[in-house]
This record gives structure tokens, sequence and C-alpha cells, in this order.
């Protein structure tokens, strides 16, 4: 179905002779740019994080029924057929340079946009608790393990905590750190919300006092990250991917090296502690 698809999809732009840019390489751009030589050269492609470079933050299982082997090769064969390639990141422009042979000249970094009246700064913090927030998918490489993990260990130390995840659970992290909660009797300050619509995300952000974001999987630039800056709180993220580039360490939050839990229950503690600093890094 995917071929009929990249095939129909081909023959509705075989008399296109303008721009034509692909999210990322998948199978309709790699039939277009294997078809249409004389075409390539008005090719773009916008890299989030290749397949190539984001296998290696998953395990075996996690790849089961996604691995291909022809992938590395088919992403190498589109960079190098492409007229230009965008990245949201220096980082991943260097990584893919790199793994994939890529002339330097040909990929220019153009951050990713946000829209900064739908995210912006409103006072809704919940007063009683301290609001910790984690949006995306809570699953093993998104380091909601190390999340929990932390959140945790402060409890012991802090009872007025509160977590609230925005995103889907998926696999087996999910019963694990519920597993964990409940032996710690914390089960009742982790909300799940699930899936959230994109125009009722700021109300979440308002919510809460700190924004965590425990990547332990390539990040070419985070939204999340980018998101919990416009709402005006402090940042807690991996020091991953792009990450870093989003957000500079001690200018609108704190970076923690993924999955360390000390590390990022250490940076969660100092925001809990001091009021100021977590105003000053939110402005």
């Amino acid at each position: 179905s995917d071929y009929k698809i990249s095939k129909n999809y081909s023959g509705k732009i075989n008399d296109e002779y303008g721009i034509v840019e692909f999210m990322d390489i998948h199978s309709e751009g790699y039939y277009y740019l294997k078809k249409y030589p004389n075409k390539r050269k008005n090719v773009v492609i916008r890299s989030h994080t290749p397949f190539g470079l984001l296998k290696q933050y998953f395990n075996k299982t996690e790849l089961k029924g996604v691995d291909t082997w022809f992938a590395f090769e088919r992403e190498k064969k589109c960079f190098n057929w492409a007229g230009s390639i965008t990245t949201p990141s220096k980082d991943l422009k260097k990584r893919i340079c790199d793994m994939y042979s890529i002339d330097y000249d040909k990929v220019q970094v153009i951050p990713n946009l946000l829209d900064t009246n739908h995210f912006s700064p409103k006072d809704m913090e919940d007063n009683q608790d301290f609001t910790i927030l984690h949006v995306g998918r809570f699953e093993r490489a998104k380091g909601v393990e190390t999340l929990i993990k932390s959140f945790i260990t402060l409890s012991k130390k802090f009872n007025n905590l509160k977590l609230i995840n925005v995103g889907t659970p998926r696999g087996p992290s999910f019963n694990k750190c519920m597993g964990l909660l409940k032996k710690n009797k914390l089960d009742q300050k982790v909300i799940f919300t699930g899936f959230v619509d994109y125009p009722d995300l700021p109300e979440f952000y308002a919510k809460a006092d700190i924004v965590i974001v425990p990547s332990e999987i390539y990040e070419s630039f985070s939204y999340t990250v980018a998101q919990g800056m416009a709402c005006g709180k402090p940042v807690i993220a991996s020091k991953i991917g792009g990450i870093p580039e989003t957000m500079n360490h001690g200018d609108a939050g704190f970076l923690f090296e993924p999955g360390n839990v000390d590390q990022l229950s250490d940076n969660i503690e100092t925001l809990y502690r001091d009021e100021q600093l977590r105003k000053r890094l939110g402005e």
C-alpha cells in the first residue's frame, strides 16, 4: 500500500517543476527523487531526525516491526540526491553531514516555529501544590522512568509535589512506573491526561510551576522546551541533541545528563526551594 500511495502521489505532481519540500524521508520522497532525476535540484528535505540516527536510541523490542535494513541507505541516497536540506538545529546538521557524508554547505539551519500568541505567559498556577509538568508520549525513550524515580525521591522530602503527564502512555514503561508509584503510595499525586488537543495545551503550562523534558532519545528540537519557555516557565531538560541550543543552561532553566536521576532531582529541588529563581528563569 505504501508503494501504491507513493506512485499515485508522484503521478499527481508529474508536471510540477517548482520547489518541492519533503518532511523527513519517507517512501513518497524516495520514489519521487528516484523517478525524476532532472527535478532533484528543486527538492528540499526538511530533516527533523532521520531514522538512521534515531534507531541508535531504541532497544531491540522497540525496533521490532519498525527497523528495516534499507532505511539508512535510502536516507543516504535521498540526502545526496536532494538539492538542499534544512534542519532545526546545528547539532542535527553536523550529525547528518557526518553520518551520511553530506557537504556542510548543502544544509541550512532553520529553527522550528512556535506561535507565541498561542503559547504565552498566563497566571493560573495552583498555589496548593508544586506542579511539575511533562508533555510528550509516556514511553521509556522519553525518559519517563527517570522522571518517575526522581518524583518518588523528592516526594519523600516534600509532601506537596504533583506531577501531570500530558500525552499518550506507550509500551511497558507505563505499567512499570505505575507499579513504582503504587508501591510508594504516590499514584494519587500523578495525573495522566492522555492526549490533549493543541488548543488546550497552554492551560496545562499555565498551571505548572516547572516543565520537565527528560528525553533519552535524540531531539533535534524540542517543542515542549520551546512551549514551556514561551509560557514563561523554567524548564529542566536533558542535555541531548538540539535542546541546549533552544534552552541555554542557566538562561531559561537547567540541563542534566539523560537518565541521571540524581541530577534531575537536584535541579527540581533547586527550583522548588527558590521561587525568585523560578520567576527569573521563566522571564
